[in-house]
């Protein structure tokens, strides 16, 4: 999802039709996948 929407720039609708999808459970699957990976690369405390 977040491929198709943030890298070929397609349209929640565009997605929603590709994938079999609404268009809202596209954007949702978007914003969780955007979640995790900003928690991912977020970096990780160093404790001394």
């Amino acid at each position: 999802m977040v491929l198709l929407r943030v890298v070929a720039g397609l349209s929640a609708d565009a997605v929603a039709e590709i994938t079999g999808r609404t268009a809202g459970s596209v954007r949702v699957v978007q914003h969780r996948a955007l979640r995790r990976l900003a928690t991912e690369l977020r970096p990780k405390a160093v404790t001394p």
